[in-house]
């Protein structure tokens, strides 16, 4: 039981760092996975660039929702928000230097 209980705890320790990663701040709002594009944009602005860069393909391979990323720029750091049919799917920041 012992065992088990010390394996765990860096998992406890790298938890909120995980947290922050698919997540980031706008004006005095949190934007997270499942977002709706329209609160980013009401909350973040306009991107920097928006970009469709594909499509999902549904069981009898027709494009079914639009995949895009929107790239802001935040003091030293770049965020890639990938949206999967108008709903944030993936948040990556990115060092601009």
């Amino acid at each position: 039981m012992w065992k088990l209980f010390f394996l765990l705890i860096p998992f406890v320790f790298l938890l909120p760092f995980y947290t922050l990663a698919s997540s980031f701040r706008c004006s005095s709002e949190i934007i997270e996975s499942g977002d709706s594009s329209y609160k980013v944009q009401d909350k973040c602005g306009q991107p920097v660039s928006k970009q469709i860069v594909g499509y999902t393909i549904n069981e009898n391979s027709k494009r079914e929702l639009v995949i895009e990323e929107w790239v802001y720029n935040r003091e030293n750091i770049r965020v890639v928000i990938t949206m999967i049919g108008n709903k944030v799917n993936h948040i990556k920041e990115e060092s601009r230097w």
